[in-house]
């Protein structure tokens, strides 16, 4: 991972970059793809308001009169498909002000117009067009519902907190490479306009991702970053399945994660469809949650530190993003230049998982080109010999984390200075899912912020891309009860022997001895469920804890304590018969000329010449 320095001229790029994603999609559904300079500037009360809450407006007219009003078109419209406008009206504008503190402190402009928000208006995203032509400016807010809507199990994520801290309206924002005199500000305010929400992911991540749920149908409920801070432990149990959020959210406070947490860890699901997520934590300065603190230094007064707003994974003690979202920017990659990013694509490593079905992927099958990045986020990974990816849990990844494709980002660095241009992160990009098992949920991420971009042929009229397909699947799969399988890793002291010394284990960490990864042997339960017993690992008296392993499900473990083997502990969950959706793992032995007995366990039935198949040991969840 690059300094912050390096960090922050990295930036300097970045708005350039949002726009260019903008408009290169040339997008119908964007709200103002070849927009001009704007006259009019306007701001809300509060980022999202539920129906009988009141909203207020504040704008100004930089080329109008503090004493004669400006007539001015205010028009309230639901971004959807098609968007629906659902508020027109005239109001009078004056010229304001600009405080000289208003990016820390706020514009402290009066308010234009009032809004009590409909009980009609349904959950959304909306946009308050003020003006006509060039003299319009746009302000996103969101409706969110009174309470859960009947049937609804998925809730969306806007993500408010990254658009602010981009934002330099009145000199400053959060970065050094758009504040005045370069230097960045500790906090900013959400009492001022926006420069310009394309250049800043509503008109771009936002809006794609908004459109494509709109337009598949699918029934979702909306909030911002703040409501998950505030309230999202009410929100959150209501009764929702999934939480979503996509594009580039990445500042979170300390009971955002702690609330996405307790929901997962409660059985709820979370889907990340975002890049460079949750990389800096923030707090806010009061209750009204309207100035976002984010000093990115030990120079943060904050004399707790769990709240200091620096990275996640340098607090003391540190708090990893992967412990929450199972990826990280620490082993991502990032392009920020203008310069065309190179077209690097997903590969595939685990073909047979739900997330890819109906899609016919073969292993080592590609996808994604040019929509992986311009940021991206991955996990630190050790290779098998069957060419899988698995997590050392060495970056705070679980180690339960299913690596089911990776990009390999790892020269984008050294691509950047052959084309002269500033220096770039390499690293990976991955599309994860894991789970903590028993009847905790699933967390599947995809690891880029570009990934809703993938949408946008389907949006055009075009087939899916396999993003847009694998977003059903997860949809489908996470927006009901369900909780992800966790990988059986076989190791061996000696692969490709036809005698090896296996290891099993859904654990991150090298086994003594330093065996060989070999793959994935099967999946099982991390943690206890329904119908399930646990199996006890053992391993045999007249050999290494490497070899002669055998598994276990009887109630009694003691009972191959007693033919000479060493029980070593629970291993993971299975099945001891037949359920629906399982499948049997067989258990194979043999013995060496030298009298020592090798047993492994496959989901094949058959291992060939030279085993024995002592039959179905246990049954695991089908992959």
């Amino acid at each position: 991972m690059p300094s912050t320095k390096a960090r922050v001229r990295q930036r300097a790029f970045t708005r350039r970059r949002f726009i260019q994603s903008s408009a290169a999609l040339g997008a119908p559904w964007m709200l103002h793809p070849a927009q001009a300079a704007t006259t009019f500037e306007a701001y809300t009360s509060v980022t999202s308001a539920k129906p009988g809450e009141t909203l207020r407006f504040f704008a100004r007219d930089p080329a109008g009169s503090t004493l004669l009003p400006t007539s001015c078109v205010l028009e309230v419209s639901r971004f959807g498909a098609p968007d629906l406008t659902v508020l027109h009206t005239t109001i009078a504008v004056y010229k304001q002000s600009v405080p000289s503190d208003a990016s820390v402190n706020g514009c402290r402009w009066p308010a234009v117009y009032s809004l009590v928000v409909p009980t009609t208006w349904r959950t959304g995203l909306y946009y308050a067009s003020f003006g006509t032509g060039a003299k319009a400016c746009y302000v996103p807010f969101v409706v969110r519902p009174a309470q859960r809507r009947a049937g609804v199990n998925v809730l969306v994520q806007i993500p408010v907190n990254t658009v602010q801290a981009y934002n330099n309206y009145g000199g400053k924002s959060l970065y050094d490479f758009n504040s005045t005199g370069g230097v960045r500000a500790s906090s900013v305010s959400f009492d001022r306009p926006l420069i310009d929400p394309k250049a800043y992911g509503f008109d771009g991540w936002t809006s794609t991702f908004v459109h494509w749920l709109e337009a598949k149908g699918y029934g979702v409920d909306y909030c911002t970053s703040i409501d998950l801070h505030r309230e999202g432990a009410t929100l959150l149990s209501s009764g929702y399945k999934l939480f979503m959020t996509a594009g580039h959210d990445e500042y979170w406070s300390l009971p955002m994660r702690q609330n996405l947490d307790a929901f997962v860890a409660a059985g709820g699901n979370a889907a990340i469809l975002s890049g460079c997520t949750s990389y800096w934590q923030v707090r806010f300065a009061d209750s009204t949650n309207r100035s976002l603190v984010c000093y990115k230094s030990a120079a943060d007064p904050s004399t707790n530190p769990a709240t200091k707003t620096i990275n996640w994974r340098s607090l003391t003690p540190s708090n990893p993003e992967n412990s929450t979202f199972g990826l990280s920017f620490f082993k991502g990659a990032s392009w920020t230049s203008s310069y065309p990013r190179p077209q690097t694509p997903f590969v595939v490593r685990q073909p047979a998982h739900w997330a890819f079905a109906g899609l016919s992927f073969s292993q080592g099958a590609s996808f994604g080109a040019g929509y992986v990045g311009y940021e991206t986020d991955a996990a630190d990974f050790r290779t098998s010999l069957a060419g899988q990816f698995h997590p050392t849990g060495l970056d705070g990844s679980q180690a339960t984390l299913r690596i089911l494709a990776q990009a390999d980002a790892s020269d984008w660095n050294a691509r950047a200075q052959a084309y002269g241009l500033p220096g770039e992160q390499s690293g990976y990009g991955a599309v994860a899912v894991f789970s903590r098992g028993g009847s905790q949920g699933t967390v599947f991420n995809a690891g880029s912020t570009d990934w809703v971009y993938g949408f946008t042929p389907e949006l055009n009229g075009q087939a899916p891309t396999p993003l847009s397909l694998i977003t059903q699947n997860v949809i489908a799969k996470l927006s009901a009860t369900f909780s992800e399988t966790a990988e059986v890793r076989r190791w061996s002291n000696n692969p490709g022997s036809p005698t090896p010394s296996c290891y099993f284990t859904i654990g991150a960490e090298v086994p003594a001895g330093k065996p060989q990864l070999e793959g994935t042997a099967f999946v099982a339960l991390a943690a206890p469920a329904a119908n399930t017993t646990p199996v006890y690992r053992f391993h045999s008296t007249f050999d290494s804890a490497l070899s002669g392993v055998r598994f276990h499900y009887a109630t009694d473990p003691n009972y191959l304590a007693t033919l000479g083997w060493v029980l070593e502990g629970v291993a993971f969950h299975a099945y001891a018969s037949q359920t629906p959706g399982s499948v049997p793992v067989y258990q194979f032995r043999r013995s060496d000329a030298d009298g020592r007995m090798v047993v492994v366990f496959s989901t094949s039935a058959d291992l060939g010449a030279g085993w024995t198949a002592d039959g179905p040991a246990f049954f695991v969840p089908a992959a």
